[in-house]
């Protein structure tokens, strides 16, 4: 069987939530999506599939730089550069770029 991309993507945020029921709660779709997704029974909607994506790269980045606990803790505080937002929650309203420049901004010393 092949993996597609789109699974790939669905896999890479079951690994960061610990369980596609967990994947699935922050994406607000039905348990069972996640696997139907990897399996290549469904596909995400579009804009399910854009966050997906953007979990997926923002994820990335952050444990380019962080060991997978600590970027799990930093993804889930809220955060002052993001009014107080947790990058999770920032993420699904407005998109990565200003996660990704709050995450920066840790990295360079500006915000806790």
């Amino acid at each position: 069987m092949t993996v597609t991309p789109a699974a790939s993507k669905v896999t890479a945020g079951v690994e960061f939530f610990g369980t596609k029921t967990g994947l699935a709660e922050y994406l607000e779709v039905a348990k069972t999506q996640p696997a139907r997704w990897i399996s290549g029974a469904e596909t995400p909607m579009p804009h399910t599939a854009r966050l997906i994506k953007d979990l997926e790269y923002v994820v990335d980045r952050v444990q380019t730089d962080m060991d997978p606990q600590a970027s799990e803790i930093w993804l889930q505080s809220a955060n002052p550069f993001l009014n107080g937002a947790t990058p999770l929650d920032w993420l699904k309203l407005h998109g990565p770029a200003e996660v990704i420049a709050a995450f920066d901004a840790a990295e360079a010393g500006s915000y806790p």
